[in-house]
């Protein structure tokens, strides 16, 4: 009792000193206790700095439960303005043993508490960085988010692969909740702001990178429709008809012509590819699928479906408006004979062809053995509407190449002579009058047609001539002697012409009774000029 009353008398005398004391006083008297105080512990034992430890903080509890809420934040902003200060003088190696002193003991911290207190606190956690977050700029917010994108790559660099996939199946988790708590209009921001996002990740991709995405994309679609089930396949297709509807009728008729051009090419490419087999079973298919169409079609349909087809027939054919038959004019026009049928190899008009199928005949062995395999525009075989009808029948069309109709291969000896050239061995040369038409700039022949038998015999004895007379000699065609005008008139080679009449009259018969009566030209030659001669030989 009386040590009890002895210190509170000390205490009290101590008060009344200080009270008395100026602030040099003050400040020496601190700088003194801070030194006694650091010379002490110093001096102290581990148990002993243990224990005034625990006192210090019992003793720092009891009086900030006593304080007011003023003295409280007072004391706050006391201890972080001195913590504030105590940080710039740090060096770096004390910043970062302090920071790691300070995860540690968070880490410690966090170990001890309960699931209530660790809800509470990632709540307050939240709150706090999102008051801070609407108090910082834009710059800081700009560089805030550059640091947590570099430390967050930095954490998952070290990140083992089970770890990898534990982070994937929360974020999953955590995305499918949040997207179910989002309204259709969060929904709606949210769709578009992600396709902005793909869009501009995409455009900064490499072609290889490309590559890459469209073969995983392709992939994982694969594996995704291959578990999918009867049901789910039907509504996906229903989606996508829909989808594909509602695109293409905001198409304009460019962006249409343009789809079509590329449909047309693709399917070219996928069936260029086609194997003989598969060509067979699509053609059945497709035979299949219009017998099925037409089977379901009533009586009513097929008579409307009659009349249309006889419609737009008789509206192409004969068109009422002038502009319809002007286009249609200019259109049939530039049309040309450039179907070659592969059984007669003659030359027709789309009208007068269709595309070659041995399947469409009974006796498909028949039409095997006519083919030539001749393939022309789009590199496809045509078939003319007289040989498809002698096929149908089961016969060989007259004017086949296998009927003994193949024309043969002209030499290169032939196809030298020039137009006027070739007239000269020619056993006939046919006349006709051509002139341009009045109207629609076209030619038309006016007259009759003469076909004027020509003396080969003469021909060969005139030709060649003598070096004398011409190495190339100039020739005038005339219907008859008796006239004076010509209807041609060009210089003509006499060897080359000379040629090919010895070709003719060799794999020609109709030139096997004409008498070659050039084999006295060496001695004609001689005998004109016999220096000249003896000079070239």
């Amino acid at each position: 009792m009386e040590k009890k009353r002895r210190n509170q008398l000390d205490q009290e005398r101590l008060k009344r000193k200080r009270e008395k004391e100026s602030d040099m006083e003050k400040k020496r008297r601190n700088q003194l206790d801070q030194e006694r105080l650091k010379r002490k512990r110093e001096k102290a034992s581990d148990m002993e700095k243990k224990g005034r430890s625990l006192l210090e903080r019992e003793r720092l509890k009891r009086k900030r439960e006593k304080e007011s809420d003023m003295e409280k934040k007072q004391r706050n902003q006391l201890d972080q303005e001195r913590l504030k200060r105590k940080r710039e003088k740090a060096s770096d190696m004390e910043k970062k043993g302090r920071s790691l002193e300070e995860r540690e003991r968070l880490k410690r911290k966090r170990e001890k508490e309960s699931d209530m207190e660790k809800k509470q606190r990632n709540q307050l956690d939240q709150e706090r960085l999102k008051r801070k977050r609407e108090k910082a700029s834009d710059m800081e917010k700009k560089g805030k988010s550059l640091l947590e994108r570099e430390r967050l790559k930095r954490k998952r660099e070290k990140e083992s692969d089970m770890e990898k996939k534990m982070r994937n199946q929360l974020d999953q988790e955590r995305l499918k909740r949040k997207r179910e708590k989002a309204s259709d209009m969060e929904k709606k921001g949210r769709s578009l702001l992600e396709r902005e996002r793909l869009k501009r990740k995409r455009e900064k991709e490499s072609d290889m990178e490309k590559k890459r995405r469209n073969q995983l994309d392709q992939e994982r679609l694969k594996r995704k429709r291959e578990k999918e089930s009867d049901m789910e396949k039907k509504g996906r297709s229903l989606l996508e008809r829909e989808r594909l509807k509602r695109k293409r009728e905001k198409e304009s008729d460019m962006e249409k012509k343009r789809r079509n051009q590329l449909d047309q090419e693709r399917l070219k490419r996928k069936r260029e590819k086609e194997s003989d087999m598969a060509k067979k079973r699509r053609n059945q298919l497709e035979q299949e699928r219009l017998k099925r169409k037409r089977e379901k079609e009533s009586e009513t349909e097929k008579k409307r479906k009659q009349i249309i087809d006889k419609s737009l027939h008789a509206e192409t054919r004969h068109p009422k408006s002038i502009d319809k038959a002007n286009k249609q004019f200019l259109k049939e026009i530039q049309k040309s004979p450039d179907y070659t049928c592969t059984v007669c190899h003659r030359m027709m008009y789309k009208e007068n062809v269709i595309q070659f199928r041995p399947s469409s005949f009974r006796n498909s062995d028949l039409a095997d053995f006519c083919r030539t395999n001749l393939k022309t525009l789009s590199d496809k075989e045509w078939l003319c509407t007289t040989c498809q009808r002698h096929l149908r029948k089961g016969s060989t069309p007259p004017q086949a190449q296998v009927n003994k109709m193949a024309l043969p291969e002209q030499p290169s000896i032939v196809d030298e002579l020039t137009d006027f050239e070739a007239r000269l061995v020619a056993k006939r040369i046919p006349f006709m009058k051509i002139t341009a038409l009045p109207r629609g700039k076209q030619q038309g022949i006016i007259g009759s047609v003469v076909n004027v038998p020509s003396d080969v015999d003469e021909t060969c004895n005139i030709l060649p001539r003598t070096p004398i007379s011409a190495g190339i000699i100039p020739v005038k065609l005339k219907r008859k002697q008796e006239y004076k005008s010509h209807v041609y008139f060009e210089h003509v080679r006499p060897n080359v012409v000379h040629e090919a009449f010895q070709w003719l009259k060799e794999n020609n018969h109709h030139y096997a009774e004409v008498i070659d009566a050039s084999d006295k030209w060496e001695e004609t030659f001689t005998m004109e000029d016999s220096e000249l001669w003896n000079h070239l030989t």
